[in-house]
């Protein structure tokens, strides 16, 4: 059995014959293929169809596309992320909702030094693409095991709620609840949960304790906060 050559070798060798063998007699063609049979290990077939192709129909090596600049380098981004900070970790739509304020706030006060480009950039962000470009801050920021609440979608179809600048928080009566379990690095066993219940016009808060979290003290608690 015939042991073929490499493809790069074969193609350069191919190549290098194509033209005299298109100038060669019947018999030189003969001759041509069985010294290319012998060197690639290719069918007499195969070797003729190779050099029947016409060069500027041989595939060449793709050529990568230059992609499209992206509009946030960066500067940007860290400009973002330590906004972000300052706004306690904020979802995009509450980011960009102050980010007007907070960055005259910080400008203002020398918190922090960012070049017109940016400032214009941050402020005409959106919400989503605000959190699309804090996605890998977030996940470095996530610890896994630090909430006891399981996600599910009883409370949502229960009670309406309104995220981010939908909130109208110059009226009394909105309020944000969370059920805090003071279970500190296990949940087993007996354990004391704070439900706080915060207005968010007025800041007045309520607090109550909750046993574990079952169902008649947790309502309990939220009608003692009420």
């Amino acid at each position: 059995m015939k042991e073929k050559a490499s493809m790069a070798t074969r193609n350069e060798i191919i190549t290098r014959t194509r033209l005299g063998y298109k100038k060669a007699s019947r018999k030189e063609r003969g001759a041509i293929l069985d010294n290319l049979g012998a060197t690639t290990g290719l069918s007499r077939s195969r070797i003729k169809h190779l050099l029947s192709i016409r060069p500027w129909l041989v595939s060449k090596p793709h050529k990568p596309r230059p992609g499209r600049i992206p509009k946030y380098g960066s500067d940007v981004k860290e400009a973002l992320a330590r906004v972000w900070m300052f706004m306690d970790n904020s979802c995009g739509k509450r980011l960009t909702a102050g980010m007007d304020d907070m960055l005259d706030a910080l400008i203002r006060y020398g918190e922090v030094s960012y070049d017109e480009d940016t400032v214009t950039l941050l402020r005409e962000m959106s919400s989503s693409t605000a959190d699309r470009l804090l996605k890998r801050a977030k996940e470095e920021m996530r610890f896994k095991g630090i909430s006891a609440t399981k996600p599910g979608t009883l409370l949502k179809k229960s009670i309406p709620i309104r995220l981010g600048d939908e909130w109208d928080d110059t009226q009394p009566g909105y309020v944000e609840v969370d059920l805090v379990a003071h279970c500190g690095d296990t949940a087993s066993g007996d354990y004391l949960n704070t439900l706080d219940m915060t207005d968010i016009c007025t800041g007045w808060t309520e607090t109550q304790t909750a046993i574990n979290k079952a169902q008649v003290h947790v309502h309990k608690a939220i009608r003692d906060c009420a």
